[in-house]
């Protein structure tokens, strides 16, 4: 049971097709039935491992403005500026990692935001106090966002085809920012997931799942999949390599980390007089070894000695999915406005 356990953490992260019954394919895939799915699926809740399989929509094709920032604070202050921090709706990773600027997270506001995002970042560094030292890292180019740990750490170090992120840049009407909101959360485990969801939108469940496949298809969601709780799957390092390449070299070198099995994120971020990286990888493994193993077949691939560090997290304050189109934010924003 364990064996086929450790199976469907595999297969949940994986895209999923949208249909009816997707636990069905799930199961197939598995060569397993169906309740024996549904036990082990509740099985992997019960123990923190699974948070939950939700289409998982892109932040920027909804409109949404999102950055990094990084926060250099003493130690008798973190517990305040985890508190205001993590009281903001669109804070959805907030770590301390092994930096001068100790606290980072990211956060995102939506596209009718009456503050916008370096002015929201300000208000929560004068919150956390008066001289604080931080950085605003936006981003200026995706490489890659796609969150999947890697049971074998030689897999991590494999290379796959690089595939540039799908970037939506039309318009949503009131419909699609209806239907995104309800099918955000976490889809019940039953035999027919979206005939509930389709019955409080008043939509035939053929119209719903039509409508989350052209999402998919234009790039509003980037998959439909499980997301995984990596500590409590045992992937206890959570590494974010960051890079300083020459300008004419990012995106080159951008692809050739994005191509990396074992990268789940990379950016290209805005630079400062206090912060010189501009390049971002993410990668989780087991233990710092297997992320430093994953850094170094990088550096080789690159051939060119580019300055690097790894910035490991001691501690997840935060860790959740944005929700879209939801009325926290503005709440938020009236008590600054």
């Amino acid at each position: 049971m364990q064996v086929l356990k450790q199976k469907l953490i595999d297969v949940i992260q994986q895209d999923i097709p949208i249909q009816e019954n997707p636990f069905q394919w799930i199961a197939e895939q598995l060569n397993t039935d169906l309740d024996n799915v549904f036990e082990l699926l509740k099985a992997l809740k019960q123990e923190g491992i699974l948070r939950q399989i939700a289409p998982i929509y892109d932040t920027k094709s909804l409109g949404y403005q999102s950055g990094l920032a990084a926060v250099a604070v003493e130690d008798n202050d973190i517990e305040k500026a985890v508190y205001i921090l993590n009281e903001h709706p669109g804070v959805s990773h907030n770590y301390l990692r092994n930096d001068t600027f100790n606290i980072w997270f990211t956060i995102a506001i939506p596209p009718d935001s009456r503050i916008g995002l370096e002015e929201t970042i300000r208000i929560l560094i004068k919150e956390i106090g008066t001289n604080i030292k931080y950085v605003i890292l936006n981003t200026k180019r995706v490489f890659k966002i796609n969150t999947r740990f890697m049971q074998d750490a030689k897999e991590m170090m494999k290379r796959e085809d690089f595939v540039d992120p799908k970037i939506f840049s039309g318009r949503l009407d009131e419909i699609d920012k209806y239907i995104i909101r309800e099918t955000q959360y976490d889809l019940p485990i039953v035999d027919k997931p979206f005939h509930d969801i389709a019955n409080r939108l008043d939509l035939g469940v053929d119209i719903l799942i039509e409508k989350l496949f052209k999402y998919k298809e234009q790039g509003i969601m980037r998959r439909f999949s499980g997301l995984i709780n990596h500590r409590k799957a045992g992937f206890n390092a959570n590494g974010m390599s960051v890079w300083i390449v020459p300008e004419d070299k990012i995106e080159e070198y951008g692809k050739i980390m994005a191509s990396f099995k074992g990268v789940t994120h990379c950016y290209e971020r805005t630079t400062n007089e206090f912060w010189r990286y501009n390049l971002f990888c993410m990668i989780h493994g087991k233990d710092e070894k297997e992320v430093y193993d994953t850094v170094y077949a990088i550096q080789q691939t690159l051939g060119d000695k580019i300055p690097f560090k790894v910035l490991f997290s001691s501690k997840e304050f935060k860790k959740t999915r944005l929700r879209y189109f939801e009325d926290d934010y503005y709440r938020w924003e009236d008590r600054y406005i």
